[in-house]
């Protein structure tokens, strides 16, 4: 990575652009290249994206977008003196704790959605079970009525 790097800073340089390329500039290039990629496959159905079924056209800006999307991902992280491989194999340990197996395995179920449908369903059990007490209560209001 340090070589892909130091070529994209000579690369920039050459050119006069490090004036351009602030770390507010490079998002902003970056979500345009991201635009771009999302153009490829917008109109096309889950099955058509798969790289099997994918037109070799389609497949070649892909790539290129890709590459794109990597290399502004690369010169952001230069410039905020972030490593990134250091940061995913981070973000790789925080998303395990995030999504154990056993909560995410064959669901896609974000994990701060996983606690609001964990308290709905926690709520109407406690609605179902304040309704039985209420019964019972009434029950029992009854049975001391006619005593």
């Amino acid at each position: 990575m340090d070589g892909l790097i130091k070529k994209l800073e000579k690369f920039s340089k050459d050119r006069d652009w490090e004036q351009f390329h602030s770390p507010k500039n490079l998002i902003m290039a970056l979500t345009s290249e991201v635009g771009e990629l999302s153009d490829i496959f917008q109109w096309i159905s889950e099955e058509q994206s798969k790289l099997e079924n994918i037109k070799p056209k389609d497949l070649e800006k892909a790539k290129e977008e890709l590459a794109d999307v990597f290399l502004y991902t690369l010169r952001i992280a230069d410039k905020l003196g972030i490593n990134l491989k250091e940061e995913a194999n981070k973000k790789i340990e925080i998303n395990d704790k995030k999504y154990p197996i056993d909560l995410s395995k064959g669901n896609s179920i974000k994990y701060n959605r996983r606690v609001i449908l964990f308290y709905n369903h926690l709520e109407i059990k406690m609605r179902e079970s304040i309704s039985l007490i209420q019964l019972n209560y009434l029950l029992n209001y009854q049975k001391l009525k006619n005593f």
